[in-house]
């Protein structure tokens, strides 16, 4: 019980003693540079899909001030291949490529469980009257969301 104790004690005080951080790395020859032109890239076989999500891609690039463009604009129907894109971009000059592909949709759903509990005048003082007592009492009906989560 002795020991048990000891390594309790020991245990919850050296647990809460702060910790200091010694050092630190930072590769001083990395550099971020701003994004100014990019093309987004959705790997759809339905052209329906590609053109919607490149669209509000590129959309929401050009907010932050990128030259965006979507494949579809430059390949309207088909895909395009690994070397069409390669050329484009070199023939531009386009500084990144974005490319999305849809991994899975997973619906789920999540029902919250309803409750009951006094309202705001709290419960009745009287000590004789069901009605006090009840009045006040408030029910919750349960309710169920549903999420669609999809995975990029």
């Amino acid at each position: 019980m002795r020991y048990l104790f000891i390594f309790l004690f020991l245990s919850i005080f050296t647990g809460c003693a702060s910790s200091n951080l010694t050092s630190s790395w930072v590769d001083t020859s990395y550099t971020k540079f701003p994004i100014k032109s990019t093309m987004v890239v959705a790997m759809s076989d339905n052209l329906r899909v590609r053109r919607i999500f490149e669209d509000d891609m590129v959309k929401q690039l050009q907010t932050h001030g990128v030259n965006a463009i979507p494949s579809s604009q430059v390949f309207p129907n088909e895909l395009p291949s690994k070397s069409d894109i390669e050329a484009y971009i070199k023939k531009h000059n386009t500084q990144t490529l974005f490319v999305a592909k849809l991994i899975n949709i997973e619906d789920k759903e999540v029902r919250y469980p309803g409750g009951s509990g006094y309202g705001s005048y709290g419960r009745g003082v009287s000590f004789n009257s069901y009605y006090n007592t009840s009045y006040s009492y408030i029910y919750d009906d349960s309710y169920s969301v549903s999420y669609e989560f999809v995975n990029v």
